[in-house]
This record gives C-alpha cells, sequence and structure tokens, in this order.
C-alpha cells in the first residue's frame, strides 16, 4: 500500500481527534489495521475511532478479550492480535466485516494474511519527545486528512 500521508501528534488528545475524524465517516465494510510497539497509542487511537461513531462508554483495548463490538451509528468491533500465536483463520475476524460495521485490528503485523483484506493500515511510531507519535496513514483511511 502507498503511504497516504504523515502526521505527528503532539498529545493523546491529538490522537484522539484523528481517530474521531476517522470514525465520523466511516460508514460500515472498513477492515482498518494499527500497527505499532507496545505504548504507541494504538488504542488511543481506536478510542478515537470508537467517539466519531458515536460510541460514548468507555472504550477498551480487547487484549484479554480478543475483540469487543460497541454500538454507535454503526457498530465498531476492536480486535487485539497480540497474545495470539497463529491460527488466525480460524477466530472470525474476516467474518465479522460487514457493512454495518467498521474493524479496527490492533497488532494487525501479527497475521501476515491479514494484509490483502485491509482497507488501509495505519502505523504508529514514537517521535522524539513523550508525547509526540508519528504516524503514517496507508490506503483507504476515511477521513484522515486535516
Amino acid at each position: 500500500m502507498a503511504d497516504t500521508g504523515k502526521i505527528v501528534s503532539w498529545s493523546e488528545e491529538e490522537t484522539l481527534d484523528l481517530g474521531r475524524r476517522i470514525g465520523e465517516v466511516c460508514s460500515g465494510a472498513e477492515l482498518i489495521g494499527l500497527i505499532g510497539p507496545l505504548g504507541a497509542g494504538k488504542s488511543v487511537l481506536a478510542r478515537g475511532i470508537a467517539r466519531g461513531i458515536g460510541i460514548d462508554g468507555p472504550v477498551r483495548s480487547p487484549s484479554f478479550n480478543l475483540m469487543r463490538e460497541y454500538k454507535g451509528r454503526i457498530i465498531l468491533r476492536h480486535w487485539d492480535l497480540y497474545r495470539l500465536e497463529g491460527g488466525f483463520d480460524t477466530l472470525g475476524l474476516l467474518e465479522s466485516i460487514d457493512d454495518s460495521a467498521s474493524v479496527v485490528v490492533e497488532w494487525a503485523d501479527r497475521w501476515s494474511g491479514l494484509k490483502n483484506h485491509l482497507t488501509g493500515t495505519i502505523y504508529m511510531q514514537f517521535g522524539n519527545t513523550e508525547t509526540e507519535r508519528i504516524i503514517t496513514l496507508a490506503g483507504e483511511i476515511p477521513g484522515a486528512t486535516k
């Protein structure tokens, strides 16, 4: 996938705002992969996407549950592949994509076969300060432009 843009986020609030802008235009059938090291802000971005979809309650990383589903104006299915060693094809992740749901997958790079199905990928890296994040957008990421 070609890069569609780089964004520097200077704070958690800016990362949440980027996610909110993405979520506001999600319409279902999106499969967005989030890739980056532990602590880079993947869950923060997913929480922002949820806010943009209209989900007001708590949104947490599904690390110990594999997937959480939230209902807003559309459904958000939030997956986390961090703790898995394989067996990805039998999880039902691809089957969870439909026109009424947007799917966000943290640690999408753990499943090499997933990249062929992603609508877009968001790469998150640490910047030069404690709160700075370098966010690279690739593929079709709705609402990602400023």
